[in-house]
Formats: C-alpha cells, sequence, structure tokens
C-alpha cells in the first residue's frame, strides 16, 4: 500500500432474518438480502529515518555489523513512536462512540457496570480501606468481569472467541499478587497480537499487558496522554474490532555525494481504526491514591 491509498474492509454481515408465524398452507415470506457497505480506512500516516555510516568509523569500530544492528532497532523505535499514538486515537474513538462501552453506566442493556472514567477511575490503590492485596486483585478481576458483560451484552462473543484486555503492567501485577487466594488469574496463554504472546487469562479474558498504555488526563474533546497522569485505560475488545495496516514502503543506502560515508534512509506508513466500536470497551483505573 501507498500513502493515503485506501483499504476496504468486508465485515459480516449483521442482517437479521425475519421470523415469520408459519400457518398450513400458507405461503413462506422470503426477504431480500444485501451485502453489507465495506468500511474504508485510509493510510494517511507516516515516517522515516536516515543516518549516516563514515567510512573511518566503519574501519575503526571493533563492534561488527553495528550498522545492522541499528537497522534493527529501527523497528522497536517505530512501535515506541506509532503505538503509544494509536492507543490514544482508539480511545478516544471509543468515547466518540458512547455506545454503552465506557463509563460508569456501562452496559448497552443493563447500564449497570462501573467501568470508572478519567475524572473517577476505578481505585486500584493499596489504601486503608483497601486492607489488603487480595482484595485489590479480587477488584481489578472484577472489572475485567464488568468488561467482558460489556461485550455480552453487544452480543459481539460468538462462540469460541476470546476477548483481550490491553492493559499497563501495573494492572497485571495487581491480579497476579493473589493469585493462590482468588483463582481468577492464570498464567499462559495462546493468543498473538502485535508480535507479543497473551501473559495470563482473567475472567474468560487473554491478558496482554503494553507500556504503550501510559497515563492520561481529560484533553480537549477527549482522553489526551500525559506522563505526569496518574489515570490510566484498560481496553477490552475482541479481535474484529479494530483493523491496522502497516509497512515499510522504502529502504535505500547510497553514497554521499560530498563524504566519505554511506546515507542509509527508509520511510514507512501505516493506518488504524475501530471498525467495530461495538466491539471494544474501555475501562479507566488509577494505582497511587
Amino acid at each position: 500500500k501507498k500513502w493515503g491509498d485506501k483499504i476496504y474492509i468486508r465485515k459480516e454481515a449483521d442482517i437479521k432474518v425475519n421470523l415469520n408465524t408459519y400457518k398450513v398452507g400458507g405461503d413462506v415470506n422470503y426477504q431480500d438480502l444485501e451485502a453489507p457497505d465495506p468500511i474504508e480506512m485510509v493510510v494517511d500516516h507516516s515516517f522515516d529515518w536516515g543516518f549516516l555510516e563514515h567510512d573511518v568509523i566503519n574501519q575503526q569500530t571493533d563492534l561488527k555489523d553495528y550498522v545492522t544492528k541499528v537497522l534493527g532497532k529501527i523497528a522497536q523505535r517505530v512501535r515506541d513512536a506509532v503505538e503509544p499514538e494509536a492507543i490514544t486515537t482508539i480511545i478516544n474513538q471509543i468515547l466518540e462512540a458512547n455506545n454503552g462501552n465506557n463509563g460508569a453506566t456501562a452496559g448497552v442493556k443493563s447500564k449497570a457496570y462501573n467501568l470508572g472514567t478519567i475524572a473517577a477511575p476505578i481505585d486500584l490503590s493499596l489504601t486503608e480501606d483497601s486492607h489488603t492485596v487480595d482484595k485489590l486483585s479480587v477488584r481489578a478481576a472484577n472489572l475485567v468481569a464488568d468488561l467482558y458483560g460489556v461485550l455480552k451484552e453487544q452480543n459481539v462473543l460468538t462462540a469460541g472467541q476470546v476477548p483481550y484486555v490491553v492493559a499497563p503492567y501495573k494492572f497485571l501485577n495487581v491480579l497476579a499478587k493473589s493469585a493462590l487466594q482468588n483463582g481468577s488469574y492464570a498464567e499462559g496463554g495462546t493468543t498473538q497480537g502485535r508480535g507479543q504472546k497473551a501473559v495470563g487469562m482473567v475472567q474468560g479474558c487473554e491478558i496482554f499487558t503494553s507500556n504503550y498504555v501510559g497515563a492520561y488526563t481529560t484533553g480537549d474533546g477527549g482522553a489526551e496522554a500525559d506522563e505526569t497522569g496518574e489515570v490510566f485505560p484498560i481496553i477490552c475488545g475482541v479481535k474484529d474490532a479494530v483493523t491496522w495496516a502497516q509497512t515499510i514502503t522504502k529502504m535505500e543506502q547510497l553514497r554521499h555525494p560530498t563524504k566519505f560515508a554511506d546515507i542509509h534512509r527508509g520511510m514507512g506508513i501505516y493506518g488504524y481504526k475501530v471498525i467495530e466500536p461495538k466491539a471494544i470497551a474501555l475501562a479507566w483505573v488509577k494505582f497511587k491514591a
């Protein structure tokens, strides 16, 4: 794909077939089925990099294949730059959907799940009121169960489909500390996501941790990443909720016109979008009182 290209995603048809009362000798009423319109995603983000490999340094260094090692680290640098931005955008798309999958009265049918808000997050801080680490772990596991319940009410969990939870590592730390006592956390997982394996299972959800799920504060019109903030998002969804496209479109090595050095440069493009807002939910927690 090239920058500016459009990707069209075909979703499974969400068509309800009418059930009619049948009478002996009567005719069956047939309804016309139409293919759903595809969802459009524009690949409209890009990045580049470039550095010089000086001949003298290349001859004198005792680091073998150091340029190869530098190129190998670019993938991590790209991830460091792209994923926090993508997570912030996805969080704000969830908030904009306003479909019962976040907030203090989440649940499209029951409105009975408190998933917290930026202003009033779920408290996972160890204080005198929480008394023990065990209680915090149970509270965290209950939050995962609530996220699962919110998706259930949207009827987006098909048979055999396991939701994922993406959370900061501290959330896993809270869950795992009393695993023996409450039995809600099980280590291990089979699903791979963005190059990472699930680290555990909680209340029917596979848990992924990410350092890119950072602190947030209230911004203009939505959530805004803030390293000094103390409120963290917990995202829960199924694989059909978000689509992502990313590729390295160009890598070049050529001689510098005026220096004894090689030029290394490259460019990549990417795009992402929440394509099924009903299939992704959002909670807010804090770890400090």
